[in-house]
């Protein structure tokens, strides 16, 4: 089962294997998780260090023009995924932590 959202990506900063994306939702997810509620993922990077840096490049271009993005939370594998997506541009990535709240 997937669930898709859109969101405002506010930041984006990297770690040695980890990027941490911050941003708030544009639509309301439900009564608890209105549009305007935070949205940050800590999301695992590619193993090959040039399609992490392609990941971190296209990520922080997002953050930098504020850009909105979909994220498609994917759960049918044991591990997590996110697809984010401006409609150009499309990463999967693994999801270490992440938080939604009001």
């Amino acid at each position: 089962m997937s669930q898709r959202l859109r969101s405002q990506v506010l930041f984006a900063e990297s770690t040695p294997g980890q990027l941490r994306l911050d941003g708030t939702l544009l639509e309301p997810v439900s009564q608890a998780l209105p549009a305007g509620s935070p949205v940050s993922l800590l999301l695992r990077l590619p193993v090959s260090g040039v399609v992490a840096q392609v990941v971190e490049a296209t990520v922080k271009r997002w953050a930098d023009a504020s850009d909105c993005i979909d994220l498609e939370f994917v759960g049918e594998r044991a591990t997590p995924r996110v697809v984010l997506s401006d409609g150009v541009s499309t990463v999967r990535l693994e999801i270490e932590a992440g938080s939604l709240t009001a």
